[in-house]
Formats: structure tokens, C-alpha cells, sequence
């Protein structure tokens, strides 16, 4: 499994509950089109990401997608479900984080299969919502004929 690390947000929120003589502040709204971290999975695939605070609470925007458990008070345990991006925000110590889980189809597989089956040709493989499609260059019709019906095969053992 990777471990990532996460970095408290700049701009913190004191917890509620906790004495302060200064009033307490909001985060700020992220700007429009904001860019948040990475975190790629592949779906049906989990990985572990750190975080350097003990979390209280997280959201996912598309459990269908990918699904977030706090295992330990600084541990997530994320799971690629389907291909596709969720927003995951992870509350904590003063402040909070958020990332774009992006889940892909997971054609690795599919695609060094094929580089196995049929070394030296250029077999590409790229899967969306709709279709898995095969790019590049093969040397006989024979071999484009059996490279497709062997990704017709795994699509239908693909993540969805």
C-alpha cells in the first residue's frame, strides 16, 4: 500500500467547545476552479493516506465512486469503486484538508496482458464510462482480431 501525507490547512478553525478569547474565523471558500491534491486510485484497489492531524470527521462526495473509513485517528482507508473523481474533505485538529480522489478502470492489467500475449506489438488500452478501446499498431489482421476479443473478454470482467 502507498502512504500519503497529508498537510494541515493554512487557514485553521478553532474546534467548537474549546475556550478561546479570540472570536473564532471561518475557512475560506475555495476559489472557483480551485485545484486540489491528487490522490489516483485504480478501482478495486485501496490504498492508506496519512494525515498529520487526528481526524473527526470526513466526507466523500460519490461513495459509488470511492469510499473513505477512518481506521486509525490519523489513518484513511480509501477504496476505488468505479472510474471517475470524488471530492474527499477531511476535518481535524484546527483546520481542514480536501482532495480529488481520481479512480481509474484499472486496464494496467488488461494492457500487460496483451503486451505479454503479443510482445513487440504497440497495443494501447484506454477505458472510459462507455467503451474500452484499443490504439496502435499491430503487424496481422489475425492478431487485431484476437486482441480484440480478448478485451471484449476483460471488459466484461472491468470495474464499473
Amino acid at each position: 500500500m502507498v502512504g500519503l501525507m497529508a498537510v494541515a490547512a493554512p487557514h485553521a478553525q478553532q474546534p467548537a467547545g474549546t475556550p478561546s478569547s479570540a472570536p473564532r474565523q471561518a475557512l475560506p471558500a475555495p476559489a472557483v476552479g480551485a485545484e486540489y491534491p491528487k490522490i489516483n486510485l485504480t478501482a478495486g484497489r485501496s490504498t492508506v493516506l496519512m494525515t498529520e492531524f487526528d481526524v473527526t470527521r470526513i466526507a466523500i462526495t460519490n461513495p459509488g465512486i470511492a469510499d473513505a473509513v477512518v481506521v486509525q485517528p490519523r489513518e484513511i482507508l480509501l477504496d476505488g469503486k468505479a472510474p471517475g473523481t470524488v471530492s474527499l474533505i477531511i476535518w481535524g485538529g484546527s483546520g481542514r484538508i480536501q482532495y480529488d480522489v481520481v479512480v481509474d478502470a484499472g486496464v494496467l492489467g488488461l494492457e500487460q496482458q496483451l503486451k505479454t500475449l503479443f510482445p513487440g506489438e504497440d497495443i494501447r488500452v484506454i477505458v472510459n464510462e462507455e467503451a474500452l478501446i484499443l490504439s496502435g499498431s499491430v503487424s496481422s489482421n489475425a492478431i487485431m482480431l484476437k486482441t480484440a476479443e480478448i478485451a471484449s473478454l476483460s471488459r466484461c470482467a472491468l470495474p464499473r
